[in-house]
Protein backbone atom coordinates (compact mmCIF):
# COMPACT_ATOMS: atom_id res chain seq x y z
CA UNK A 1 0.00 0.00 0.00
CA UNK A 2 3.17 2.35 0.81
CA UNK A 3 4.43 1.65 -2.29
CA UNK A 4 1.02 2.12 -4.37
CA UNK A 5 0.85 5.99 -2.58
CA UNK A 6 4.60 5.73 -3.70
CA UNK A 7 3.87 5.37 -6.85
CA UNK A 8 1.12 7.49 -7.59
CA UNK A 9 2.98 10.82 -5.79
CA UNK A 10 5.45 9.91 -8.49
CA UNK A 11 3.22 10.03 -10.95
CA UNK A 12 1.45 12.80 -9.74
CA UNK A 13 4.58 14.64 -9.67
CA UNK A 14 5.89 13.74 -13.02
CA UNK A 15 2.49 15.21 -14.12
CA UNK A 16 3.05 18.40 -12.28
CA UNK A 17 7.06 18.76 -13.55
CA UNK A 18 5.51 18.31 -16.93
CA UNK A 19 3.25 20.69 -17.12
CA UNK A 20 4.97 23.22 -15.54
CA UNK A 21 7.40 22.58 -18.51
CA UNK A 22 4.80 22.58 -21.19
CA UNK A 23 3.62 25.98 -19.76
CA UNK A 24 7.23 27.46 -20.17
CA UNK A 25 7.48 26.47 -23.50
CA UNK A 26 4.42 27.86 -25.02
CA UNK A 27 5.68 31.35 -24.27
CA UNK A 28 9.03 30.11 -26.09
CA UNK A 29 6.47 29.02 -29.47
CA UNK A 30 4.78 32.17 -29.58
CA UNK A 31 7.89 34.45 -29.58
CA UNK A 32 9.07 32.38 -32.10
CA UNK A 33 5.84 32.61 -34.48
CA UNK A 34 5.92 36.39 -34.01
CA UNK A 35 9.53 36.48 -34.69
CA UNK A 36 8.92 34.22 -37.99
CA UNK A 37 6.03 36.79 -38.77
CA UNK A 38 8.38 39.93 -38.54
CA UNK A 39 10.99 38.76 -40.03
CA UNK A 40 8.47 37.97 -43.55
CA UNK A 41 6.54 41.48 -42.95
CA UNK A 42 10.21 42.88 -43.34
CA UNK A 43 11.04 41.04 -45.97
CA UNK A 44 8.03 42.12 -47.87
CA UNK A 45 8.71 45.36 -47.27
CA UNK A 46 12.32 45.27 -48.07
CA UNK A 47 11.30 43.65 -51.45
CA UNK A 48 8.12 46.43 -52.13
CA UNK A 49 11.02 48.93 -51.43
CA UNK A 50 13.37 47.90 -53.18
CA UNK A 51 11.01 47.25 -56.47
CA UNK A 52 9.63 50.81 -55.80
CA UNK A 53 13.46 52.23 -55.47
CA UNK A 54 14.04 50.08 -59.04
CA UNK A 55 10.79 51.95 -60.74
CA UNK A 56 11.90 55.45 -59.08
CA UNK A 57 15.26 54.92 -60.55
CA UNK A 58 14.64 54.08 -63.48
CA UNK A 59 11.89 57.00 -64.20
CA UNK A 60 14.30 59.53 -62.90
CA UNK A 61 17.22 58.39 -65.29
CA UNK A 62 19.45 56.86 -62.16
CA UNK A 63 21.61 54.59 -64.14
CA UNK A 64 23.95 54.32 -61.38
CA UNK A 65 21.23 53.22 -58.96
CA UNK A 66 19.68 50.94 -61.43
CA UNK A 67 22.73 49.29 -62.53
CA UNK A 68 23.40 48.33 -58.47
CA UNK A 69 19.97 47.46 -58.13
CA UNK A 70 20.27 44.88 -61.73
CA UNK A 71 23.98 43.35 -59.59
CA UNK A 72 21.95 42.81 -56.40
CA UNK A 73 19.29 40.99 -59.14
CA UNK A 74 16.60 43.39 -58.93
CA UNK A 75 13.67 42.03 -61.67
CA UNK A 76 14.30 43.72 -64.90
CA UNK A 77 10.96 42.96 -66.37
CA UNK A 78 8.67 43.99 -62.90
CA UNK A 79 5.88 46.09 -63.60
CA UNK A 80 5.07 49.28 -62.25
CA UNK A 81 2.11 49.24 -60.39
CA UNK A 82 1.27 53.26 -61.25
CA UNK A 83 1.46 52.48 -64.68
CA UNK A 84 1.29 48.88 -65.50
CA UNK A 85 4.14 49.58 -67.60
CA UNK A 86 7.76 47.59 -67.50
CA UNK A 87 11.34 49.48 -66.50
CA UNK A 88 11.49 49.28 -70.63
CA UNK A 89 8.44 50.79 -71.55
CA UNK A 90 9.12 53.77 -68.96
CA UNK A 91 12.75 54.22 -70.08
CA UNK A 92 11.10 54.23 -74.08
CA UNK A 93 8.73 57.14 -73.17
CA UNK A 94 11.25 59.21 -71.55
CA UNK A 95 12.83 58.66 -74.84
CA UNK A 96 15.97 58.06 -72.51
CA UNK A 97 17.95 55.91 -74.61
CA UNK A 98 20.99 55.29 -72.27
CA UNK A 99 18.90 53.27 -70.14
CA UNK A 100 16.97 51.46 -72.55
CA UNK A 101 20.31 50.29 -73.82
CA UNK A 102 21.23 49.42 -69.62
CA UNK A 103 17.64 47.23 -69.06
CA UNK A 104 18.58 44.98 -72.52
CA UNK A 105 21.56 44.41 -71.81
CA UNK A 106 20.40 43.16 -67.95
CA UNK A 107 17.87 41.46 -70.38
CA UNK A 108 14.95 42.73 -70.13
CA UNK A 109 12.21 41.37 -71.85
CA UNK A 110 11.90 43.29 -75.61
CA UNK A 111 8.61 41.94 -76.10
CA UNK A 112 6.67 42.41 -72.82
CA UNK A 113 3.63 44.44 -73.00
CA UNK A 114 2.16 47.38 -71.00
CA UNK A 115 -0.78 48.97 -69.90
CA UNK A 116 -1.63 49.71 -73.39
CA UNK A 117 1.74 48.98 -75.71
CA UNK A 118 4.38 46.95 -75.85
CA UNK A 119 7.98 48.46 -76.45
CA UNK A 120 8.06 48.55 -80.22
CA UNK A 121 4.50 50.37 -80.86
CA UNK A 122 6.06 53.16 -78.26
CA UNK A 123 9.08 53.44 -80.54
CA UNK A 124 7.48 53.25 -83.91
CA UNK A 125 4.65 56.00 -82.61
CA UNK A 126 7.04 58.15 -82.37
CA UNK A 127 9.76 57.12 -84.16
CA UNK A 128 12.73 56.98 -81.97
CA UNK A 129 15.06 55.60 -84.05
CA UNK A 130 18.17 55.26 -82.00
CA UNK A 131 16.07 53.03 -79.69
CA UNK A 132 14.09 51.12 -82.29
CA UNK A 133 17.36 50.11 -83.18
CA UNK A 134 18.17 48.68 -80.31
CA UNK A 135 14.96 46.85 -79.93
CA UNK A 136 15.63 45.35 -83.44
CA UNK A 137 19.33 44.04 -82.21
CA UNK A 138 17.46 42.78 -79.30
CA UNK A 139 15.22 40.50 -81.44
CA UNK A 140 11.94 42.36 -80.94
CA UNK A 141 8.77 41.01 -82.81
CA UNK A 142 8.46 43.12 -85.48
CA UNK A 143 4.87 42.09 -86.48
CA UNK A 144 3.46 42.55 -83.00
CA UNK A 145 -0.15 43.46 -83.36
CA UNK A 146 -1.74 43.30 -79.84
CA UNK A 147 -2.26 46.60 -77.99
CA UNK A 148 -2.44 49.07 -80.40
CA UNK A 149 -5.86 48.33 -82.48
CA UNK A 150 -4.33 45.55 -84.05
CA UNK A 151 -1.70 47.62 -86.22
CA UNK A 152 1.85 46.29 -86.80
CA UNK A 153 5.08 49.01 -85.79
CA UNK A 154 5.29 49.72 -89.86
CA UNK A 155 2.21 50.72 -89.81
CA UNK A 156 1.78 52.72 -87.00
CA UNK A 157 5.30 54.68 -88.06
CA UNK A 158 3.97 55.10 -91.69
CA UNK A 159 0.87 56.39 -90.40
CA UNK A 160 2.50 59.36 -88.43
CA UNK A 161 5.14 60.32 -91.33
CA UNK A 162 7.83 58.91 -90.12
CA UNK A 163 10.06 57.84 -93.29
CA UNK A 164 13.17 56.89 -91.31
CA UNK A 165 11.85 54.56 -89.10
CA UNK A 166 9.62 52.95 -92.20
CA UNK A 167 12.62 52.44 -94.10
CA UNK A 168 14.41 51.02 -91.30
CA UNK A 169 11.64 48.34 -89.99
CA UNK A 170 11.33 47.51 -94.14
CA UNK A 171 14.98 46.44 -94.28
CA UNK A 172 15.18 44.58 -90.64
CA UNK A 173 12.26 42.33 -91.82
CA UNK A 174 9.38 44.53 -91.23
CA UNK A 175 6.49 42.57 -93.89
CA UNK A 176 4.78 45.41 -96.11
CA UNK A 177 1.91 42.87 -97.03
CA UNK A 178 1.10 43.07 -93.47
CA UNK A 179 -0.26 46.50 -94.18
CA UNK A 180 -4.34 46.94 -94.65
CA UNK A 181 -5.29 46.66 -98.20
CA UNK A 182 -8.12 49.42 -97.81
CA UNK A 183 -7.74 53.05 -97.32
CA UNK A 184 -4.10 52.76 -95.97
CA UNK A 185 -2.46 54.56 -99.12
CA UNK A 186 -5.19 56.91 -98.99
CA UNK A 187 -4.45 57.60 -95.26
CA UNK A 188 -1.06 58.54 -95.93
CA UNK A 189 -2.01 60.86 -99.44
CA UNK A 190 -4.78 62.88 -97.04
CA UNK A 191 -1.58 63.38 -94.62
CA UNK A 192 0.53 64.64 -97.53
CA UNK A 193 2.97 61.64 -96.60
CA UNK A 194 4.64 61.15 -100.43
CA UNK A 195 8.05 59.87 -99.75
CA UNK A 196 6.28 57.37 -97.46
CA UNK A 197 3.97 56.70 -100.71
CA UNK A 198 6.84 56.47 -103.35
CA UNK A 199 8.78 54.11 -101.06
CA UNK A 200 5.91 51.81 -100.42
CA UNK A 201 4.77 51.14 -104.15
CA UNK A 202 8.60 50.72 -104.90
CA UNK A 203 8.77 47.99 -102.01
CA UNK A 204 5.68 46.84 -103.30
CA UNK A 205 2.92 47.76 -101.35
CA UNK A 206 -0.48 46.12 -102.55
CA UNK A 207 -2.56 49.03 -104.21
CA UNK A 208 -5.58 47.89 -106.26
CA UNK A 209 -7.21 50.39 -108.84
CA UNK A 210 -10.14 51.73 -106.21
CA UNK A 211 -7.46 52.78 -103.72
CA UNK A 212 -5.19 54.01 -106.22
CA UNK A 213 -8.43 56.18 -107.30
CA UNK A 214 -9.56 57.22 -103.65
CA UNK A 215 -5.74 58.45 -102.48
CA UNK A 216 -5.77 60.58 -105.60
CA UNK A 217 -9.11 62.39 -104.83
CA UNK A 218 -7.50 62.68 -101.13
CA UNK A 219 -4.63 64.03 -101.93
CA UNK A 220 -6.17 66.60 -104.28
CA UNK A 221 -8.82 67.61 -102.00
CA UNK A 222 -5.80 68.50 -99.70
CA UNK A 223 -3.72 70.20 -102.45
CA UNK A 224 -0.90 68.10 -102.29
CA UNK A 225 0.36 68.38 -105.81
CA UNK A 226 3.43 65.83 -105.60
CA UNK A 227 0.89 63.27 -104.68
CA UNK A 228 -1.24 63.55 -107.11
CA UNK A 229 1.60 63.48 -109.80
CA UNK A 230 3.10 60.22 -108.07
CA UNK A 231 -0.35 58.46 -108.58
CA UNK A 232 -1.07 59.86 -111.85
CA UNK A 233 1.77 58.30 -112.87
CA UNK A 234 1.10 55.34 -111.29
CA UNK A 235 -2.03 55.07 -113.18
CA UNK A 236 -4.58 56.49 -110.81
CA UNK A 237 -7.64 57.28 -112.64
CA UNK A 238 -8.17 61.74 -113.24
CA UNK A 239 -11.53 61.09 -113.72
CA UNK A 240 -12.49 58.99 -110.92
CA UNK A 241 -15.70 59.47 -108.66
CA UNK A 242 -16.02 58.74 -104.60
CA UNK A 243 -18.87 57.33 -102.81
CA UNK A 244 -20.73 60.81 -103.13
CA UNK A 245 -19.55 61.20 -107.00
CA UNK A 246 -17.56 63.65 -106.24
CA UNK A 247 -14.51 63.95 -108.69
CA UNK A 248 -11.09 63.75 -108.37
CA UNK A 249 -11.55 67.86 -109.98
CA UNK A 250 -14.54 68.54 -107.73
CA UNK A 251 -12.69 67.57 -104.86
CA UNK A 252 -9.56 70.35 -105.58
CA UNK A 253 -11.73 72.72 -106.36
CA UNK A 254 -11.52 74.69 -103.62
CA UNK A 255 -9.25 76.95 -101.50
CA UNK A 256 -5.44 76.24 -101.80
CA UNK A 257 -6.59 73.50 -104.87
CA UNK A 258 -5.33 75.96 -107.90
CA UNK A 259 -2.04 73.89 -109.36
CA UNK A 260 -3.83 70.65 -108.58
CA UNK A 261 -7.25 71.58 -111.29
CA UNK A 262 -4.65 73.52 -113.32
CA UNK A 263 -2.63 69.73 -113.83
CA UNK A 264 -6.01 67.93 -114.13
CA UNK A 265 -7.48 70.24 -116.96
CA UNK A 266 -4.23 69.97 -118.73
CA UNK A 267 -5.11 66.52 -118.86
CA UNK A 268 -8.04 66.43 -119.66
CA UNK A 269 -10.39 66.04 -116.70
CA UNK A 270 -14.36 65.96 -117.24
CA UNK A 271 -14.98 69.33 -116.06
CA UNK A 272 -18.83 68.79 -115.80
CA UNK A 273 -19.33 65.93 -113.54
CA UNK A 274 -21.76 66.05 -111.63
CA UNK A 275 -22.08 64.08 -107.96
CA UNK A 276 -25.33 62.44 -105.68
CA UNK A 277 -26.24 65.54 -105.67
CA UNK A 278 -26.00 66.98 -109.05
CA UNK A 279 -23.27 69.18 -108.22
CA UNK A 280 -19.90 70.15 -110.96
CA UNK A 281 -16.26 71.34 -109.68
CA UNK A 282 -17.41 74.94 -110.99
CA UNK A 283 -20.34 74.60 -108.02
CA UNK A 284 -17.97 74.04 -105.29
CA UNK A 285 -15.40 76.60 -106.95
CA UNK A 286 -18.00 79.27 -106.77
CA UNK A 287 -19.12 78.19 -103.13
CA UNK A 288 -15.95 78.91 -102.11
CA UNK A 289 -15.80 82.18 -104.28
CA UNK A 290 -12.12 81.16 -105.75
CA UNK A 291 -11.96 82.90 -109.04
CA UNK A 292 -8.86 81.75 -110.00
CA UNK A 293 -10.44 78.22 -110.35
CA UNK A 294 -13.96 79.36 -111.59
CA UNK A 295 -11.90 81.25 -114.69
CA UNK A 296 -9.72 78.07 -115.06
CA UNK A 297 -12.71 75.58 -115.25
CA UNK A 298 -14.86 78.21 -117.48
CA UNK A 299 -11.73 78.51 -119.93
CA UNK A 300 -12.15 74.46 -119.73
CA UNK A 301 -15.79 74.43 -121.19
CA UNK A 302 -17.29 73.87 -117.36
CA UNK A 303 -21.09 75.42 -117.04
Amino acid sequence: MFHENRKKENINMEYDSKSKNKGKKRPISIFLILLLVFILISECRKSSSSKANFIDAVKEGDYDRVEDLIEVEQNVNQVDHKTEDTPLILAIKKRDTKMVKILLDAAADVNKKGAIVAPIHSVSYGCQYDIMKLLIKAKVDLENTERWNNATPLEITASNGHIECVKLLVENGARIDRLPFKNFISHLASRGYKEIIEYLIEKGVYLDQKELNQALIYAARDGYIDIVKLLINKNADINAVDNYGNSVLYSASTKGGEEVVKLLISLGAEVNTKNMHGKTALDRATQDNNEIIITMLKNAGAN
